[in-house]
């Protein structure tokens, strides 16, 4: 579900917004742990007019469901991720950069080419939130302990065996990189 903002729109300078961005937009994008409590997530904020660039500053709100990496128990995490990013007209960056492109450290990851006509913000937001996310959710820490459930027992599900430190994927990868 795209968010557009139309460049004519952008006459005065400045423009506020507040959109709504669907979950069923990205659900397959946060994997099998993260779970969307509500229909829609928003995303606000102002872009700006700077000359030719198109500057947007913003938040993506929401809040998902997760289970804790440490306890077990099912929780709420709740989402409000900040994110800026500029937009040039199309040829406007050094040898140009398409979407599917790789990026080889000479381009600003937070710059891309705009058609002339609108920008879409949605992509933008959501790669902020998604790479903002953490790797293994879990319940926040206290003194008492890092949760409320917290024991000293190992928490188990499903058949448990040892595995072989040389036969894990982190092993497997890192046997195929040449020094």
């Amino acid at each position: 579900m795209p968010i557009p903002i139309r460049i004519a729109s952008l006459s005065k300078g400045t423009l506020e917004f507040d959109e709504p961005l669907l979950a069923e937009t990205f659900i397959d994008r946060l994997g099998e742990e993260l779970k969307p409590v509500e229909d829609e997530f928003r995303v606000g904020g102002v872009a700006t007019v700077l000359g030719n660039v198109i500057e947007v500053r913003g938040q993506i709100k929401g809040t998902l469901n997760f289970t804790c990496s440490r306890c077990g128990e099912p929780l709420r995490m709740p989402i409000d991720t900040s994110f800026e990013h500029r937009f040039v007209a199309q040829g406007e960056l050094r040898g140009g950069v398409s979407s599917d492109s790789q990026l080889d450290g000479t381009h600003d990851i937070d710059l891309s080419e705009y058609d002339g006509v609108e920008v879409d913000v949605a992509p933008v937001a959501l790669d902020s939130m998604i790479v903002n996310l953490p790797v293994a959710p879990s319940c926040p820490q206290s003194r008492e302990g890092p949760c409320e459930q917290w024991s000293a027992e190992q928490l188990t599900a499903g058949s448990v065996s040892a595995v072989d430190a040389n036969d894990s994927p982190l092993a497997a990868a890192l046997r195929k990189i040449k020094l």
